[in-house]
């Protein structure tokens, strides 16, 4: 008895979906960090940090107006250092999840240079006649001498996160987990193996294109608009269950890699047209003269 054929079509239909679902999956991952990190920014550490810099410039400047100082504070584009600051704080406060009296300061003086760099550029650009490169420079050391103050605001992240609830480790855990490198080296992995399996199986008239194409769009819809629909609704409910606090989260960069993800898809359909109306036909065209 002969053992039936297997359908290439099926199969070719799984490793799409299979792809769809990695990539899926990698982009959500990729995603975790920043987004908790600015989630933490904006509820705990931004407001702290508007004081400190009003407190820090004052003390240098002290014949400044508190309007002067407020813009000062508005006007530093420091939100992306602090993230990464507060990521790097995160990870600290993981280690130590077994014994919170074991935790480390992270190693983030290169940034804390960077954002008293900021700082600087911001006071020179609101001062009136703006500062000289030797004002410049004492500013930017008086700021180093106030790291420990930094860091003092810093420390929020893991005292909430270690004292405030009885969830925080449990979801540290997860954080942990999810944000791991050896997770996104599976999930690249496996990621590559269906996309390559799809080339193979699908390599007729350019049919993996298609299937990359679709898959590509189908994952802008979940990671552009499902996904963040999903945290705005149970977000909210989530953080405040489990770590005692609304965190408001930002999903620029869910909506960015939508947006990324939709153009690819598209760009890779409309050159799957062009090879197969263009290029096919033409190889057609030579085999039948």
């Amino acid at each position: 008895m002969k053992e039936k054929p297997v359908n290439s079509k099926m199969i070719g239909k799984i490793l799409a979906i299979s792809f769809s679902f990695f990539i899926f999956i990698f982009g959500a991952l990729l995603c975790i960090k920043p987004i908790c990190s600015s989630a933490i920014n904006q509820m705990l550490i931004k407001e702290e940090f508007k004081f400190y810099i009003v407190d820090v410039v004052y003390e240098k400047y002290p014949e400044m107006s508190e309007n002067q100082l407020n813009a000062i504070a508005e006007a530093a584009d420091i939100d992306s250092l602090l993230e990464k600051i507060i990521s790097r704080y995160l990870d600290a406060t993981m280690v130590s999840l077994q014994d919170p009296e074991s935790f480390e300061m992270p190693a983030v003086s290169e940034l804390l240079d960077k954002l008293n760099q900021e700082l600087a550029d911001t006071v020179e650009s609101q001062m009136k006649d703006g500062i000289s490169e030797a004002e410049k420079r004492d500013f930017i050391l008086y700021l180093d001498m106030k790291e420990d103050q930094v860091r003092m605001v810093l420390y929020k992240v893991p005292f909430y996160l270690d004292y405030f609830n009885s969830y925080s480790p449990a979801v540290l855990q997860l954080y942990g987990v999810l944000t791991s490198k050896v997770l996104l080296m599976v999930i690249a992995i496996f990621t590559g193996i269906s996309g390559g399996s799809l080339i193979y199986v699908r390599r007729r008239d350019w049919l993996w294109l298609r299937s990359i194409g679709f898959a590509a769009i189908v994952d802008a819809v979940l990671l552009g608009v499902c996904l963040p629909l999903l945290i705005n609704v149970a977000g909210p409910v989530m953080t405040n269950y489990m770590l005692g606090m609304t965190f408001q989260m930002s999903l620029s960069l869910l909506y960015m890699l939508g947006g990324i993800f939709l153009a690819a898809g598209m760009l890779i359909l409309v050159v799957r047209y062009f090879l197969v109306k263009h290029v096919s036909h033409s190889h057609v065209s030579i085999v039948l003269e």
